[in-house]
């Protein structure tokens, strides 16, 4: 959504002027020509600075960037200037855009080709920030043109008023020629003040009676990623600064907020009632689906609105709120219900190591409901689609730690979760008669816990658009299949578990060779891989994403065209925080084989240091799990093959077995948990 202003709107929402007296605006001297290496999307980034104040009645922050146009890839992005602010708290004002054409200086007025945009990013998933974007369509800017734009925004938010938390980088993804950040303080403001992967030292100094801070980067290289990086590293040079304060300072701003009086809105209380006679798990659990049920997604984070919640009746009425609301709501709802809940803060992206990071009222991203019954801690995340009937089989969201929201509390461990069975696909396959036979193919799925709630938001959205996902998918693996009859869904909401069961015609998997005496099946393993999908590196510096704890599991059961008999084998293989089992069985007589591959994760984060012997257990497993089954043919049907032929069956595991068949793999990505 985007509303337009127009030049002459913008003008009167952005200021233009000098900078305040505080702010050093030096001018900038291009060093040289850019080599390549310094160039990166038709862009030289000569210099960030940004300077920050906080001797005023709010604080005020001025960015600075210079960048050269270096090739016509980098036209658009320098000719063009986006600065978000919010209107209730923030004031805008631009200092100085200027291009430097052949030596030569050209000073724009912004106001002159500026429109303001209410623009939400977030539409789609009915998020409604009230931020504005200033947009500016620079005239005239050719490849050579140096870009230098100066603007400060000033403001707190209402909420957490004059508490200051910052984080800045120092180096980028690109080639950067100066990276500065200017701080301007009282002497006596008590900052925590802290630096992650090479960040730069602070020169302090004493100025007109504040304290000084400056840090500075010069001349950064890019800065590569690794993949499976959980989010809350911090691979490039980050500075974080911020008022010194307790975790129970912060529980104590917002908890008067989220307060209760125990009486619920009309029609609420009624519903209430209704749940007062059930034993207290189901009488959360049932709260828990009426909340959720009831409300639908919507995030109004205008001034106040980021940061508390509504008020009861308010979200009751519209029936409607964000993750702030609806905790609110459910909160009241189990407290007069007789139970004992409280909002928890939580972040989403650095949750796992909160502890580690410096108390601050803007440290979240999210709020949930921690419900104690007894002993035990149950963490319900009420923006949530409706979950299964027992709360002991729900998903439960866990972000590493998070703060309660009631008197005195500090941050508490959510935990890591147990290992939980995910997911089990059997799949059945017939035998056909020749090779040119299309076989009769049967997937049995089984989901559970956040993989059966995941299913069950997919089949309840739509059952056409979930079938017709399942057969595209299966035709990924299998060729053009036939869908016998509907996919057939059992929820079990009790055992929190889905199953789904789809009948096919599956083309021939068999190839015959070139000489017809003998046919193949290929087995290519695209599940496990598809579970360990991080490539070995040489140095790993940062930890490994392994996902949440969790057990899947995929088998194979096939009607063989031709008797075969071996012993099989059941091999278990151990990586750091994971394990692997591979087993093939071959039924008496030999007509029936399954195979299994079944992995289990135990943490959702493996330490660098781990790293190796992670990616040596990858590479054991990836590489001793497929085969090829090569069997006699005459005139292009099985024929039982001689006992020494038997022998000659190499497996991608490297030992040698006396049969197995191809089986055609599912898509792996159908299988994403």
């Amino acid at each position: 959504m985007a509303a337009d202003t127009g030049a002459a709107g913008a003008a009167e929402l952005l200021g233009h002027g000098s900078p305040a007296d505080w702010v050093e605006l030096a001018k900038f001297t291009r060093p040289r020509a850019p080599t390549p290496r310094e160039q990166h999307g038709g862009l030289c980034i000569w210099l960030t600075d940004t300077q920050i104040s906080l001797l005023g009645p709010s604080a005020a922050t001025f960015h600075r960037s210079v960048k050269e146009v270096t090739g016509t890839d980098g036209l658009q992005s320098a000719a063009v200037v986006n600065v978000t602010f919010e209107p209730s708290y923030e004031t805008l004002t631009f200092h100085r855009i200027c291009v430097v054409r052949n030596g030569q200086e050209r000073l724009i007025d912004p106001r002159a080709h500026a429109q303001v945009f209410r623009r939400e990013p977030d539409l789609e998933r009915a998020i409604y920030d009230g931020r504005l974007t200033a947009n500016i369509t620079l005239p005239d800017i050719r490849v050579g043109d140096l870009v230098d734009v100066a603007f400060s925004v000033s403001g707190d938010h209402p909420i957490v008023g004059r508490h200051f938390s910052r984080e800045w980088l120092f180096n980028w993804g690109c080639w950067v020629g100066e990276t500065r950040v200017r701080l301007l303080a009282p002497v006596e403001r008590r900052l925590t003040m802290l630096g992650w992967s090479g960040a730069p030292a602070a020169q302090e100094r004493l100025l007109n009676g504040a304290c000084e801070r400056v840090w500075r980067s010069q001349q950064t290289e890019a800065v590569e990623l690794e993949p499976d990086m959980p989010s809350w590293v911090r691979p490039y040079a980050t500075i974080r600064v911020c008022d010194r304060t307790a975790w129970p300072e912060v529980a104590a701003l917002f908890a008067p907020h989220y307060s209760t009086s125990g009486v619920l809105p009309p029609g609420l209380e009624e519903d209430a009632a209704g749940l007062v006679g059930l034993e207290p798990k189901a009488r959360a659990a049932a709260a828990l689906r009426l909340v959720q049920s009831a409300l639908r997604y919507q995030s109004v984070s205008l001034g106040e609105g980021g940061f508390v919640p509504r008020s009861l009746a308010d979200i009751w009425v519209s029936r409607s709120g964000d993750c702030k609301d609806a905790s609110r709501l459910l909160v009241a709802l189990l407290t007069r219900l007789g139970l004992t809940a409280h909002p928890v803060l939580v972040n989403t992206w650095k949750g796992w190591i909160l502890d580690q990071e410096p108390a601050s009222p803007l440290s979240f991203d999210h709020c949930i409901v921690g419900l104690t019954l007894g002993a035990e801690t149950f963490w319900l995340d009420p923006t949530m689609a409706p979950q299964a009937e027992e709360l002991d089989t729900i998903y439960q969201p866990r972000f590493g730690w998070g703060l309660p929201l009631k008197t005195g509390a500090s941050l508490v461990w959510m935990g890591v979760g147990e290992v939980v069975e995910l997911l089990h696909v059997e799949e059945i396959i017939g035998a056909p008669r020749t090779v040119a036979d299309p076989v009769e193919l049967e997937i049995r799925s089984s989901y559970f816990n956040w993989r059966a709630e995941m299913e069950r938001r997919r089949w309840d959205a739509s059952h056409a658009q979930a079938e017709r996902d399942y057969v595209s998918a299966r035709r990924n693996g299998y060729g053009e299949l036939e869908l016998l009859e509907p996919i057939h869904l059992a929820d079990d909401r009790k055992r929190n578990a889905v199953r789904t069961l789809e009948r096919y015609r599956a083309p021939a998997p068999w190839v015959a060779s070139p000489k017809g005496e003998m046919a193949e099946l290929l087995l290519r393993d695209g599940f496990l891989d598809h579970q360990l999908p991080t490539p070995e590196t040489s140095q790993r510096r940062w930890p490994i994403d392994l996902g949440r704890p969790r057990r899947v599991r995929h088998e194979y059961v096939v009607a063989l065209p031709a008797p075969l008999q071996g012993a099989g084998w059941d091999e278990t293989y151990e990586g750091p925080s994971v394990s692997a089992r591979l087993a093939l069985t071959v039924a008496p007589g030999g007509r029936e084989a399954r195979l299994l591959r079944e992995i289990e994760f135990r943490e959702p984060f493996l330490a660098a240091e781990q790293a190796a012997a992670y990616f040596r257990f990858r590479a054991k497993v990836l590489s001793e799990s497929g085969a090829t089954l090569r069997l006699p043919v005459q005139k292009g049907k099985f024929v039982t093959p001689p006992k020494g032929l038997l022998g000659n069956i190499q497996t991608y595991w490297g030992r040698w077995l006396f049969g197995i068949f191809w089986v055609a793999y599912i898509l792996a990505t159908f299988f994403d948990v």
